[in-house]
């Protein structure tokens, strides 16, 4: 079937946002382009400091400054630069922000929520869960969020309960990502004043206890358009370097209340990998590439959002 040619009033109005999207790009090129001029520039602190903070509050305002200052570079630019000011406690929230923007995992699929929809997603590393909860919600059509110890394990499960639709906990309709919050799946908040965890010696084994008081009645590994999943990075790094098979016998690890907890399948794949704030460690780096190089379908993206508390380390991660 042919289309519709558009009427003289619709051409008029693409001209004019087509018109209106290129000057909202050389405005954005034009004065990126002179703030990161700035930022480079060492001969004056005082100027680079008030460059980052007007490039982040430009960066906040319109995309298209967002897309011209990843262009520019400015994610690299703005990592070196938190190296050496690291105490400026300001100028770090304000380089961070404009990183977040241009690169963040959250930023990406937030505002571009075709990067999971339909699609397979792994977040790894998980903890909360909330990356593979946001990928959820913008309907991904399935998403498997990982971690390693068997009570951030638990935790997470509650974590993805809290966060599902009743029809989605019976299995009844797919999980709705505009539902009204008079249809979530509720899990009991856990009990406790705040100012009891100050004087609480290990605040993880506090929360751990409070949310066994009060943990919900009714859990699931899998629960609608999410699973939860054990995974050792480890597994993929032997595989990845030839040394086991790929359904060699493995552990079954137990959660906090001795409940056996799924784990990853060996053969599976995804289309996308999230993963935040994820490097600790050097070793982190050889593992996390080992995953991406064994999870990632051809074709697929990986997306990565991490602190740089150790530049070689960040740098051995690109070089794997």
């Amino acid at each position: 079937m042919a289309a519709l040619p558009l009427s003289l009033e619709e051409v008029e109005e693409d001209k004019a946002s087509l018109e209106s999207d290129f000057i909202d790009l050389l405005i954005a090129s034009e004065r990126v382009g002179t703030l990161i001029d700035r930022i480079k520039d060492t001969s004056c602190f005082r100027r680079r400091r008030q460059a980052v903070f007007d490039l982040a509050a430009a960066v906040e305002k319109k995309e298209s400054f967002v897309v011209e200052a990843r262009q520019a570079g400015a994610v690299d630019l703005l990592t070196s630069l938190l190296k050496k000011y690291s105490d400026d406690e300001e100028l770090v929230q304000r380089a961070c922000s404009i990183i977040t923007a241009c690169s963040g995992t959250l930023s990406c699929s937030g505002k571009k929520p075709s990067l999971v929809r339909n699609k397979s997603v792994l977040e790894i590393g998980a903890g909360t869960g909330l990356c593979g909860i946001v990928a959820a919600k913008l309907r991904a059509a399935q998403v498997t969020l990982t971690d390693y110890e068997g009570p951030v394990l638990r935790l997470l499960r509650e974590s993805v309960a809290a966060n599902a639709s009743c029809a989605a906990a019976i299995g009844s309709c797919p999980l709705d990502a505009d539902a009204t919050s008079s249809e979530c799946y509720e899990v009991e908040d856990l009990e406790f004043d705040p100012e009891d965890a100050e004087e609480c010696d290990d605040l993880d084994d506090f929360l751990l206890s409070a949310g066994k008081e009060s943990r919900s009645q009714t859990l699931y590994w899998d629960l609608d358009n999410m699973r939860v999943r054990h995974m050792d990075w480890t597994d993929d790094l032997v595989r990845f370097q030839g040394k086991a098979e790929a359904n060699g016998e493995r552990k079954t690890l137990r959660d906090a209340e001795g409940e056996d907890v799924p784990d990853l399948e060996v053969s599976e794949t995804f289309d996308v990998i999230l993963g935040s704030d994820i490097l600790y460690e050097m070793a982190h780096a050889d593992l996390v590439a080992s995953v991406l190089k064994l999870r990632l379908r051809m074709a697929g993206v990986a997306f990565l959002s991490m602190a740089v508390r150790d530049q070689a380390c960040l740098n051995h991660h690109s070089g794997c």
